[in-house]
């Protein structure tokens, strides 16, 4: 079947999955951008209108306002047994979270969709009611903050995004992986220097490359293959 002949939802995977945008994003498209082209997709567009609006600001904006009102109506519309997080760690349905925990929800969908002040403060405001200017800018700039510290982190393929602490641990345990991997390497290179020493001192040459051999088995973690060596080697001095 030809593209074009695929229902709109098809089409856009086909885009999802064929399309390296992930090379694009590196060339400086924004995520602002490709909603657009996935936009003039959807709405039936021939491929060669599908770029429209992509360097028109008043566009992109507009797309972004829309993505962070329909991210906003997911939410609110959600079944009674989807949760969210409460502020005290408890999960609740939407309609039952409080202000503030609405608040931290908005702020973050904002944040994804890059959008400016103001349609972040007109949609709380019709949300969750009046809050104060101030305290808006201070939770709308740390969700900002988070998120872009967030995206310096590789993707891990989740369609969720995954908490930011989460990440943070698994950065930390695999950097405690690799210090412990290198302080064994460190102490079988030592093992492996005393043994050419003890060879230089005391043992034949026939008998220095038992000494190298200890060292591979110790990298690879092999010591039974090193307890096999000796074994042999006092049989022969036997």
């Amino acid at each position: 079947m030809r593209f074009e002949q695929l229902k709109a939802t098809a089409q856009l995977e086909v885009l999802r999955s064929f399309v390296p945008w992930s090379d694009y994003e590196d060339r400086g498209l924004t995520d602002a951008q490709a909603g657009v082209v996935f936009t003039n997709v959807r709405d039936g567009k021939p491929p060669e209108r599908w770029l429209e609006g992509v360097c028109d600001e008043a566009a992109l904006e507009h797309h972004k306002t829309a993505n962070f009102r329909a991210m906003v109506e997911d939410s609110k519309s959600s079944p009674g047994n989807h949760v969210f997080e409460e502020m005290d760690g408890n999960r609740l349905p939407w309609a039952e979270l409080s202000a503030a925990a609405k608040l931290q929800y908005l702020a973050r969908d904002a944040a994804l969709s890059e959008v400016g002040f103001e349609p972040f403060a007109e949609v709380v405001k019709e949300t969750i009611g009046d809050v104060a200017e101030a305290a808006l800018r201070v939770v709308l700039d740390s969700q900002k903050e988070l998120h872009a510290i967030a995206k310096l982190f590789p993707d891990d393929g989740r369609t969720e995004p995954t908490p930011l602490v989460e990440q943070v641990k698994e950065l930390l345990d695999h950097v405690l992986m690799l210090e412990t991997r290198e302080k064994e390497r460190g102490q079988a290179r030592e093992t492996f220097f005393k043994g050419i020493s003890d060879a230089l001192d005391d043992k034949p040459p026939e008998r220095w490359l038992e000494e190298v051999r200890a060292f591979r088995d110790i990298l690879r973690g092999d010591q039974t293959a090193r307890d096999r060596a000796e074994t042999r080697g006092r049989g022969r001095e036997l």
